[in-house]
């Protein structure tokens, strides 16, 4: 009972905080504290057992005895983490960090703002010391890598060294790795993911999509967090339990955002009157190089909506001049923002072109249908329209989309590819030009290709012909060619992606009229043309 003395002394002389519970915020346990002390404490504060122990669980004390201490925070701070990517491949450039811009983006919107993020080797030393210093520093501190079975993950045993604790074998984890690799070995590499500090708490969390626990549990110690360096699996994890651990906090931050497009130098003189007219209020201004639509991006944050409403008018209308409409999630609702377009635009073929789209849904299901995408605008115009569609029936399955490769891509062209495929969530093909096999390929899947959606326009009539004249050849191939936007010319496709402000390729930026592989498409569906004719 004397090592808790201190907490006693502390406790009386905030007691009028702790009854009202406006002093003492968030308690990380550092041992186990018997039932007797709950007692104790209850009789000292006038509490019933029950609220002094739910203090414990949800306060945090920080005080030394001669073994053992604990966390004090004011409970009018606010509640902060730190991120510690673990991994010598990030350090080397061999892979690029994409867990703690998922962690933060994360946090923020359950009102938690990662104080510090530090990228780290597969040391023990190191990691132990930056681990201490976090858990210290920290309400949170989240870990990502070094967790699995090989020489170099020493996340466990390096936490285990920060708080001079052992490593064990967990029985649970045991258990979950025998069944998973099927070795009872407790000195095999897959058993080294059961071996954790022996203060180690486990959680699960459970899959939104499944309704099932996660298979493997996050391993925590005090406030130390620890995750897979696999984005996949890390994201997966994160995401099942933590509404749950982080979220509930006193703070939650308010923000919005104006899209300029103005030189940062013009605005300067305006942020900062708007600044010092609004203290309370935090303004960010991040320019982007190159961007389609927008050069400089301001965030006006507060954790007073009025606030951050009063400023954010008082800067809207004093740069109106540079504002642009610019919607970065733009797969959101897609739908409806389609819908909305429809009715706003000039363009009467827009609805023709969706009707199109809808038509070849009700007839084929989306795995017996293909979109041709190679990065062109018209191509990309079509694979949204068609996202837009298949999102309307609530599941939205893997769109499945081809091309037919050049001889030469540009890297712009590459990179935008890459990323549509990542936006679309798109199972993607690319045919080496051959003169009888390339979309036949299509036809031999399972389920097999039916339908391909083309964006070809009004003024591509020889696409049009080759594809007029393939149809004819009926034996050849049953693939049906869907072109949704042949009454469309290339003022229509670029009204439609500016006007939902659509990513597209910044080769059209520099002066590119045409890119993709139109005419490696032309080029094969003649050949495919002509060896039908000679099959007959």
């Amino acid at each position: 009972m004397q090592r808790y003395a201190t907490v006693f002394r502390f406790m009386q002389r905030k007691r009028q905080f702790v009854i009202n519970r406006s002093y003492i915020r968030h308690l990380s346990v550092c041992c186990e504290i018997p039932t007797r002390i709950h007692r104790r404490l209850a009789v000292e504060l006038h509490w019933n057992l029950n609220q002094c122990r739910n203090m414990f669980l949800h306060s945090e004390l920080k005080c030394y005895s001669s073994n053992k201490s604990w966390n004090l925070v004011n409970h009018e701070e606010p509640r902060s983490a730190g991120i510690i990517v673990i991994g010598d491949e990030i350090l080397k450039g061999q892979v690029h960090d994409t867990n703690s811009y998922f962690i933060a983006g994360s946090l923020y919107k359950l009102g938690l703002k990662v104080g510090k993020i530090s990228v780290i080797g597969d040391v023990e030393e190191v990691i132990s010391k930056e681990v201490k210093k976090f858990s210290q520093e920290y309400t949170y501190v989240i870990t990502t890598g070094g967790i699995g079975p090989t020489h170099d993950d020493i996340t466990f045993q390096s936490v285990a060294k920060a708080f001079e604790e052992s490593l064990i074998p967990h029985p649970e984890l045991v258990k979950l790795v025998s069944d998973y690799y099927k070795t009872v070995d407790l000195n095999s590499p897959a058993m080294k993911m059961a071996h954790v500090p022996s203060s180690a708490k486990l959680r699960y969390g459970y899959d939104a999509a499944t309704g099932r626990k996660t298979l493997y549990p996050n391993v925590s110690v005090r406030n130390v967090y620890m995750f897979p360096g696999v984005p996949q699996l890390m994201e997966k994890l994160f995401t099942s339990f933590s509404q749950e651990l982080f979220s509930g906090g006193p703070r939650k931050f308010f923000m919005k955002e104006l899209y300029l497009k103005a030189k940062e130098t013009t605005i300067a003189e305006t942020l900062s009157s708007v600044v010092k007219e609004f203290p309370q209020v935090t303004i960010g201004s991040y320019p982007k190089l190159f961007h389609s639509y927008y050069s400089v991006l301001v965030t006006v944050e507060s954790q007073a909506e009025e606030d951050m409403n009063n400023a954010y008018i008082k800067l809207r209308a004093a740069l109106y001049k540079d504002v642009v409409y610019y919607d970065k999630v733009p797969l959101e609702d897609a739908y409806e923002k389609l819908q909305n377009y429809i009715k706003s635009c000039n363009n009467p073929f827009c609805l023709t072109a969706v009707n199109v789209i809808k038509q070849c849904l009700q007839e084929y299901s989306p795995e017996e249908i293909c979109v041709y995408f190679d990065g062109d605008i018209a191509s990309n115009c079509v694979l949204h329209l068609y996202c837009a569609l298949i999102q309307k029936e609530g599941s939205i399955p893997r769109i499945q989309a081809v091309c037919i490769k050049e001889k030469q891509h540009l890297p712009e062209l590459e990179s935008f590819v890459v990323e549509t495929i990542t936006r679309y969530n798109i199972n993607y093909d690319v045919f080496e030009y051959q003169q009888k096999s390339s979309f036949l390929q299509l036809s031999t899947r399972q389920p097999p290709i039916k339908a391909v959606i083309i964006g070809n326009l009004s003024c591509e009539q020889q696409i049009s012909d080759c594809k007029k004249l393939f149809e004819e050849n009926t034996d050849y191939s049953n693939i049906r060619w869907i072109m949704p936007l042949i009454n469309w010319d290339k003022n229509d496709v670029w009204n439609f992606i500016r006007a939902l402000t659509l990513p597209y390729c910044t080769l059209y930026d520099q002066g590119y009229t045409t890119v993709g592989s139109t005419k490696a498409l032309l080029q094969a569906l003649m050949d495919m043309n002509k060896s039908a004719k000679e099959l007959k």
